[in-house]
């Protein structure tokens, strides 16, 4: 069994000096879009985490390129971000910044953050909707000429949540030819701090009811959160999840597609 994984913070999480016995011992054989978490981060800091995920990338054919949090681009430096072929992108966390409305703000798309949607797809980045408030989401979709993905979410019509997407946007992806990314965090499945295997398995039986499973994939939220499901902390684990599913009626294909081919084919096709 193969993952692919749609968000993993581990990048900026994990020592420099451990993070290659992390991709070699933990991710393996495995695919991850490593996530840039650059709220907490200037311009340089955050263009030369860049840098240092390129570099990865050069070194690990299995680690995709994430930054979480656009907020530290300007007119200035834009050319210098483009030019990094960042893989996918998501503008905001949780909070408005210059560029678009985060999911506990009230802000639309600014005209700026316009400009970086229009020149990110030129080059060849994905725009990433997680974060994003319902305003600035639709805007997005509005504006957006390729597919787009929810990298890390839970589901509306399961639990009444800010992060989560609803039915509606859920669609919107799906039609733009984008994935959404179930995350393993306890709030966004609960409510609370604590879940189990059974809640992720509830979240993914209401998409496969609601919209089939060939646009579903997992974004963990691995080093994001501290909110994991019990029996459900690393890779490994996702043998349990498996039995789950397949105790739940869904065939050992479509898990497969879930946890790989469905991220693994829509990256081939639409990145660089």
């Amino acid at each position: 069994m193969k993952i692919f994984d749609c968000h993993n913070d581990f990048l900026t999480e994990i020592n420099n000096n451990k993070l290659e016995k992390y991709i070699n011992n933990k991710i393996k054989d495995n695919k991850v879009c490593a996530s840039i978490w650059a709220t907490n981060y200037n311009e340089i800091e955050a263009i030369n985490y860049i840098e240092k995920l390129n570099n990865l990338k050069l070194a690990h054919k299995n680690i995709y390129s994430l930054v979480e949090d656009c907020h530290f681009i300007t007119p200035s430096n834009l050319d210098i971000v483009l030019s990094q072929k960042i893989g996918l992108a998501g503008l905001v966390w949780n909070k408005d910044n210059n560029l678009a409305g985060g999911a506990y703000g009230a802000a639309d798309l600014s005209e700026f953050g316009k400009i970086v949607v229009n020149k990110f797809e030129d080059a060849g980045t994905i725009l990433d909707t997680a974060h994003l408030n319902e305003i600035s989401f639709n805007s997005l979709l509005k504006l957006t000429r390729m597919p787009v993905v929810c990298s890390h979410t839970a589901f509306y019509g399961c639990l009444n949540h800010k992060r989560n997407l609803k039915d509606y946007q859920i669609k919107l992806i799906i039609e733009s030819g984008g994935v959404v990314g179930l995350a393993f965090v306890s709030e966004f499945l609960t409510g609370t701090k604590f879940s189990t295997i059974k809640n992720v398995s509830e979240q993914i039986v209401y998409f496969a009811i609601k919209f089939g499973t060939a646009g579903l994939c997992i974004g963990t939220d691995f080093y994001g959160t501290k909110q994991l499901p019990l029996g459900l902390k690393n890779y490994a684990a996702f043998n349990s999840l498996e039995k789950d599913l397949l105790k739940k009626g869904f065939t050992a294909e479509e898990v497969e597609n879930i946890f790989y081919n469905n991220l693994n084919n829509f990256m081939i096709k639409n990145t660089n």
